[in-house]
This record gives structure tokens, C-alpha cells and sequence, in this order.
């Protein structure tokens, strides 16, 4: 289930063809994860072949975990993630809490 033959195993002028199985493309139109751009006209991802992929975008802030994949008929959905400052230099001022014994730099989003 899921694949389909190329075409139908013949015997012809004394030597079999020679089918193959394919992935069944994916027909629906991909679902859009949680902070996904809603720039980006997914109608054009129906009918692609299996696998092939269709480009995500992320609302600002947020980057994909990758692109959807079509496999086997079904697209596999990835994940707009939260940017997080991480391996930057020091948070500006506005980024410090003082709580009125220790001054910690907080985890914002960028």
C-alpha cells in the first residue's frame, strides 16, 4: 500500500519489461504547522511526486525544522521553532534582571 507499478509486467519478444514500484504522490495539499507564513501558496505542493519536497516558511522569528516531504501519498509535517539567542555575545541592558541580589541574564527570543 502506498506504491504503484510503472507499469504492467509484459512478456515481449521473449524478455520481460521491467516495472517499478513508485511511491504514491501526494494528492492533498500539506497542512501548515503552528507559526507557519501564510505567504506561501501550497496548492502548489498537491500532486508532487513522492519524494519531493515543498518549501516552508516560518513567521518571523521562527525557523523550519525543514521542509515538507512527500512519502508514500502522505506529506510529512515539520516545525516552526522559536529563534532563541544562543551562542551570541551578551545580552544587551534591557535583557538583565536585577533582582535586587543577583543580576541574570534572561533566555529571550531574538
Amino acid at each position: 500500500e502506498g506504491y504503484f507499478n510503472t507499469e504492467d509486467l509484459v512478456c515481449q519478444f521473449g524478455e520481460w519489461s521491467k516495472p517499478e514500484c513508485q511511491g504514491n504522490p501526494c494528492n492533498e495539499v500539506p497542512i501548515l504547522p503552528a507559526n507557519a507564513s501564510a505567504g506561501l501558496p501550497l496548492v502548489a505542493c498537491r500532486g508532487r511526486p513522492h519524494g519531493s519536497e515543498c518549501v516552508l516558511e516560518c513567521a518571523e522569528r521562527y525557523t523550519p525544522s525543514s521542509n515538507w516531504t512527500c512519502a508514500i501519498g502522505t506529506w510529512i509535517t515539520p516545525e516552526c521553532t522559536e529563534n532563541y539567542c544562543v551562542n551570541l555575545p551578551p545580552p544587551p541592558a534591557h535583557a538583565i534582571r536585577w533582582d535586587g541580589d543577583n543580576c541574570t541574564a534572561q533566555r529571550i527570543p531574538c
